[in-house]
């Protein structure tokens, strides 16, 4: 059964995993794919999920209810020239170039009269008739063109990566016990590297290793999920500073 992204990312939910982080959580696709693939053939429940900061998931349903998203050229919208949010709105929803109150009120319908939703489009000039953009081949390269010139970061600020594993286990004996497993990983502010780099490149730098040195003797695409492999590349993350915490409770 094929499910839209769009349809997972509308039952995002606030979540507090991270005390101090405003986070929401939605889930990816279908998470029993994985259920073989980890060999957890007994596991009851299986969910793998997305992070956001709280508000993410309404404004990018919001651009995906107005087109902002689609992957195909559009008439009227051409490749090379220059047009504004506003004007590009008014095509993706067919509309005659709406302006001001009567282009909210049509945005507002089309996004389900979700306030968070406009106010972050607008907050991002995505509404605006004043802001102009050179028109890429398709509507979802536009926005990553534009969004990817806007959002960078300023010098005082850094990014982060928030990982989380939450395990259930119900033991021979009765015993309930949940597996907390948290991984907090702050960019470098000013030149240095974004969190989303590191965690990236390291752990393919270290696989890169230990196949040169003979650790990894496996050919082909290998998914790390034997001990033999993943277990020394943890060793090895922590020791560049890419470490998590485990905790555990038992009811």
């Amino acid at each position: 059964m094929e499910i839209r992204p769009g349809k997972l990312m509308k039952e995002a939910a606030e979540v507090d995993m991270f005390p101090g982080f405003p986070v929401q959580g939605y889930p990816n696709r279908d998470s029993t794919i994985y259920i073989e693939k980890y060999g957890l053939q007994d596991v009851k429940t299986m969910l793998r999920g997305t992070l956001r900061y709280k508000n993410y998931a309404d404004v990018v349903y919001g651009m995906l209810n107005l087109g902002l998203l689609d992957g195909n050229p559009r008439d009227g919208l051409v490749i090379g020239k220059e047009q504004s949010w506003a004007s590009i709105i008014n095509v993706l929803l067919g509309t005659k170039q709406l302006r001001d109150d009567d282009l909210r009120i049509i945005v507002k319908d089309k996004i389900g009269s979700n306030n968070v939703a406009y106010q972050g489009l607008k907050d991002l000039g995505l509404l605006s008739d004043d802001i102009k953009v050179t028109l890429k081949a398709t509507p979802i390269e536009t926005l990553s063109d534009y969004l990817a010139k806007e959002l960078v970061f300023n010098h005082h600020e850094r990014d982060l990566v928030l990982l989380r594993h939450k395990i259930r286990v119900e033991w021979p004996d009765g015993k309930k016990e949940t597996r907390d497993i948290s991984l907090v990983q702050y960019g470098e502010a000013e030149d240095g590297y974004s969190a989303m780099a590191k965690t990236v490149s390291v752990p393919a730098a270290i696989a890169a290793r230990m196949m040169l040195d003979g650790d990894i003797g496996a050919k082909g695409c290998v998914v790390p999920l034997t001990k033999e492999i993943y277990a020394p590349m943890l060793k090895l993350l922590a020791m560049e500073g890419i470490r998590s915490t485990s905790t555990s409770t038992f009811e």
